[in-house]
């Protein structure tokens, strides 16, 4: 990881990544800045923006030291955008901040406090308030139905985590594994040195799912009371919307193959045989995986074809075109 403005190591990096977000980097970076806990540094990568994102930026990076701008000279995608920022980092505890979410003071000083108090702990994240738009408290049940029912797909309900603090990485693992959304805690507070230990994100739309069971195999997470973190519900195009974040993810993406749920299948196997794990807790981790895909909706993905398709496979309208290398 780089160095920070100063001499010093801070104690906590934020790892803010962002594209065309002039509607909300400001009151990101302002939350960001108004920490009650002040040992910090935050990094925004600007993924080569074309509205007045980089002005607000470079204009919070004039008022506060603390706040270093790096701009892309190309969108490299998500993943890279988000990988790079971590690597930047030199805080022994980091945070991605996306642009468009807001904490509140005492959220670091409460994070920070649930790490050191346990070191067993790999993430410490309150749960989230979400909000709209505009800032105020939205449902996220029902702005979920709502983009699902968009696409022609069914709800399927949140399942709130419940074994992320087992002592078991395989209860842990699997409580990533069966669930269906909202992977919130990969935006909580991390330990920088298990962090490193891990892939980072993947090339691959879905990705985060990998990286969060990569991470709860090496701590667990701390559920940190009260509201101290306010996101805003993910929008995503209504057609191909997979594909759309295929390309979003990594915009080199050539579109030829297709097959997400797949990749990460096989990614979260292949995290399994590389842990430090002994046979039984694999053993488990592995049967975690087997209960997911034999599950009737995700075997419903595999067998028949519709826009979820495990296989890309959707005889509903014409195949696409391929798409071509940005």
């Amino acid at each position: 990881m780089g160095s920070t403005t100063s001499s010093a190591r801070p104690t906590v990096s934020f790892g803010v990544p962002v594209y065309n977000g002039e509607a909300g980097i400001d009151a990101a970076l302002e939350s960001l800045r108004a920490q009650t806990f002040e040992d910090l540094e935050i990094i925004v990568s600007d993924n080569a923006s074309t509205d007045g994102t980089e002005e607000i930026c470079r204009s919070h990076a004039r008022l506060d030291p603390r706040v270093r701008y790096v701009r892309n000279e190309r969108n490299v995608g998500v993943a890279r955008n988000f990988n790079g920022l971590f690597r930047l980092a030199s805080g022994r505890y980091f945070k991605w901040a996306p642009h468009d979410d807001v904490v509140a003071p005492e959220f670091l000083a409460r994070c920070v406090e649930a790490l050191e108090a346990d070191p067993a702990v790999a993430i410490a994240v309150p749960t989230p308030r979400l909000i709209d738009e505009a800032g105020n408290p939205d449902d996220f049940e029902r702005r979920h139905r709502d983009s699902l029912a968009a696409r022609g797909l069914r709800h399927i309900p949140f399942d709130a985590p419940r074994h992320l603090g087992d002592g078991r990485p395989s209860e842990r693992f699997s409580d990533i594994v069966l669930r269906k959304v909202w992977f919130y805690e990969l935006f909580g507070l991390m330990r920088s040195d298990l962090l490193e230990r891990t892939g980072l994100l993947r090339l691959f739309f879905g990705s985060c799912q990998v990286l969060l069971a990569e991470l709860v195999l090496l701590g667990t997470v701390e559920k940190v009371p009260g509201e101290l973190i306010f996101m805003r519900y993910p929008t995503f195009k209504i057609l191909d919307a997979k594909r759309d974040m295929a390309l979003k993810m990594d915009p080199e993406w050539s579109g030829r193959i297709f097959f997400p749920e797949v990749q990460i299948i096989t990614e979260w196997l292949r995290v399994v045989r590389r842990s430090h794990l002994g046979p039984a807790e694999k053993a488990r981790c592995v049967a975690a995986v087997g209960r997911k895909v034999a599950q009737p909706d995700n075997l419903g993905k595999l067998l028949l074809p519709g826009p979820n398709n495990y296989l890309g496979l959707n005889l509903s309208r014409r195949r696409p075109a391929r798409l071509k290398r940005r």
